[in-house]
């Protein structure tokens, strides 16, 4: 068979639809942005070039096998046109594929798989070829061709119209006007290719120019491409970044429908509601916020509500969602502001702490120095009389009012801004269970402990912890009334080394009282807040500056009727405590020491206690006195002991003079004392060379341990 053949210039033109396809398809493919969009187009593009070289290379000369093989896969590719152009037209509006789509796709396929195998249709001979070529399907199935090849470019083009119909984005508009007119070529190529109006035109003119359709379909979308190019956003990606953007809001956000159902929660709404977004009601919203209603508009209005014994507190924001005047619903967002709440509480009752502390810290000084004249006068009118006598008792009651008195001044002292904690390395369960027991002997309160099975060292003031355990168990046994069960309940925390988080001591003490109000729960750490008639509102309050003192923390749970627990939490100590006793100081000559107070009274009474203790005493009204006698003592007989007053009023006060004595004698031994707690100096007096501290007002035994302890360390060093 001669195979030669006059293609002449309508034959190029499947060449230049191919070139037209493919130039179209390196754009796209070149923007590098793989999208869902832009691999359906890219598959599209794919069956349009395919189709145009199947078309040219069928002009050649080649063998008559080849050439039907080649008009089979052309047909193959006119049923895939039609149903990927319907998939690039779904990507492109972001619809979701459903079951009309499925079905066309699943037809498509079929028919492209199976057409190789059908009888290729009647043979027809077309201007400029010298022999007959088979157009397929041209007088069979007719109909099904109409379904699988035309139906699917209907559809998609009926698509983009009605999105053009309800778009307000002007260049979609005009991207889907270029998409829809390109949509037309290919469907008029379908018809003429099988013939639907072979009888009016002629099918070889139709299938001549088809080509020419292809090529013209392709310059529109071109344009729509280059012009209005989105086919690189990515609108599943869009969705996504909304999703992540929704998702990670720290505030609860809830979208609701215009009928008020909750349509879509974030994570945080979730935890907040406690339930899966999918299953939150408006009826869920509402047992949480009882005052809330869907149809209101909210701004920065805030709710509050009880959550296992505690409050939190919420900001709700809520406002309408509209399109132009259509209400496509309303949108919540909660803000948890218990935290802040919480901290703002915390920061009211340090202030008025703080106020205090400023009163108790005027005060403390004078009236501690009278409470030591008066304690110390008694003591030593005591020491003159028969303990069997009278007035021996009334002495006796009279000293119990005065250390009542001094127990009064050392709360006020504990908030003034100065009274931080005399720490030392004890062992905490022990200090515990022994101040709890003392308090509950002779009551019908019963005790609970449970303490961990290693020892428990803590840095701390053990007064101050003694005063803390003793205000807690004093109310509960309050509380509780005639009987009940106090509970204590040690544990301990490691350090994280994970998170770095220091190692905790919390202790739980829990009674089965009645349970404190809500109203109550957050004053009852305010200073002479009470409930009590005969309170005076210092227990609570005392608990919790001294634990904040030492870095810890104080928590109360509690609800009506169901006991209150307080938790206290204090810093763990890694150390051991030593085991070594205190050496006591040789016995021998008590020898001489030197007084060093403003307060007359006070120089007088301590000058007649240190002689009873064996001493000879000499006096000084200030600092600089007192160095002048100190200086003179080394000549002769120098002090083994200086008592100085921290502040001493008009003149050299205990710090300066404690530098300055230094400098003359490197060991001398200072004890200092005070009534008045504005400095650090008494919880860290060795930092600033003293050998002992001792707080006004301080009792007899007190002051003799006082003085043997600063005693030992000389004879330690010596």
């Amino acid at each position: 068979m001669d195979y030669s053949i006059e293609i002449g210039p309508v034959g190029f033109l499947p060449l230049l639809s191919a070139g037209a396809s493919l130039f179209v398809l390196a754009y796209v493919y070149g923007q590098r942005r793989s999208t869902p969009l832009n691999r359906s187009y890219l598959l599209y593009s794919l069956t349009l070039v395919s189709s145009s070289l199947c078309e040219f290379i069928i002009r050649l000369p080649i063998p008559e096998v080849m050439r039907t093989n080649l008009i089979g896969l052309a047909g193959m590719n006119l049923f895939f046109q039609g149903i990927l152009f319907l998939n690039f037209t779904y990507s492109l509006l972001n619809k979701k594929r459903k079951l009309l789509f499925w079905s066309l796709a699943l037809v498509s396929s079929v028919s492209a798989v199976l057409s190789p195998f059908f009888d290729v249709g009647t043979a027809v001979v077309f201007p400029g070829y010298r022999y007959p070529i088979a157009v397929p399907f041209y007088s069979k199935c007719l109909s099904f061709m109409l379904i699988t090849c035309f139906i699917p470019g209907v559809y998609a083009t009926v698509l983009c119209y009605l999105k053009m119909k309800t778009t307000d984005d002007r260049s979609l508009y005009m991207q889907l006007r270029y998409i829809v007119a390109a949509a037309v070529v290919p469907m008029v190529y379908t018809l003429a290719l099988f013939s639907i109006a072979g009888g009016l035109f002629g099918v070889s003119s139709f299938f001549q120019y088809s080509s020419l359709g292809m090529l013209i379909s392709t310059i529109l979308i071109y344009i729509a491409v280059s012009r209005y190019y989105f086919l690189s956003v990515d609108v599943r990606q869009l969705e996504g970044s909304f999703v992540k953007l929704f998702e990670n809001i720290k505030e609860a956000v809830v979208f609701f429908d215009p009928f008020g159902n909750p349509i879509m929660a974030n994570s945080s709404a979730e935890t907040l509601f406690g339930i899966n977004g999918k299953m939150l009601k408006r009826e869920m919203i509402n047992s949480r916020i009882p005052e809330y209603e869907w149809n209101k508009t909210y701004c920065g209005v805030m709710h509050s509500f009880q959550e296992k014994g505690k409050e939190r507190y919420l900001i709700l924001s809520q406002s309408s969602v509209r399109d132009n005047d259509q209400s496509l619903g309303r949108i919540l967002l909660v803000h948890d502001i218990t935290d802040q709440k919480i901290a703002e509480r915390e920061l009211q009752r340090a202030r008025n702490i703080q106020a205090l502390g400023n009163l108790a810290g005027g005060i403390a000084h004078d009236f501690n120095n009278l409470l030591f004249s008066l304690s110390t006068s008694i003591a030593l009118a005591r020491q003159y009389c028969s303990e069997k006598s009278e007035m021996h008792e009334i002495l006796s009651e009279a000293e119990k009012a005065a250390i009542n008195a001094r127990s009064l001044t050392k709360q006020l002292v504990t908030f003034s801004r100065g009274g931080s904690p005399v720490k030392e390395l004890i062992e905490l369960c022990p200090l515990i269970d022994e101040t709890v027991r003392i308090f509950l002997c002779g009551s019908k309160v019963s005790l609970n402990t449970t303490y961990p099975g290693f020892p428990v060292f803590v840095e701390a003031d053990a007064g101050q912890l003694r005063q803390v355990f003793q205000n807690l168990t004093i109310n509960a046994c309050q509380a509780m009334g005639q009987s009940g069960t106090l509970t204590i309940h040690c544990t301990v925390h490691p350090m994280d080394k994970d998170t770095g988080t220091a190692g905790q001591i919390c202790i739980s003490v829990s009674d089965t009282g009645p349970g404190i109000s809500l109203e109550d729960r957050d004053r009852i750490f305010d200073p002479y807040f009470t409930t009590k008639r005969d309170g005076m509102g210092l227990g609570l309050a005392t608990v919790y500056s001294i634990v904040t003192k030492h870095n810890g923390r104080v928590e109360v749970c509690s609800e009506p009727g169901s006991g209150a627990e307080f938790r206290i939490y204090l810093p763990a100590s890694e150390k051991a405590k030593a085991s070594q006793q205190p050496k006591t100081a040789a016995s021998g000559k008590k020898g001489r020491v030197l007084v060093v107070d403003d307060d007359p009274s006070v120089r007088k009474l301590l000058t007649s206690l240190l002689c009873s203790f064996g001493y000879a005493v000499d006096s000084a009204a200030d600092g600089e006195q007192g160095l002048l006698m100190y200086q003179k003592s080394i000549q002769c007989e120098k002090y083994v002991l200086v008592f100085t007053d921290l502040v001493i009023i008009g003149g050299m006060g205990g710090k300066e003079f404690a530098a300055n004595l230094k400098r003359i004698d490197p060991n001398a031994l200072i004890i200092i004392s005070s009534g008045y707690s504005d400095d650090t100096i008494l919880a860290h007096y060795t930092e600033y060379g003293f050998a002992g501290a001792i707080q006004k007002p301080y009792t007899v035994q007190e002051l003799r341990n006082a003085i043997q302890k600063a005693l030992c360390q000389q004879h330690v060093k010596s």
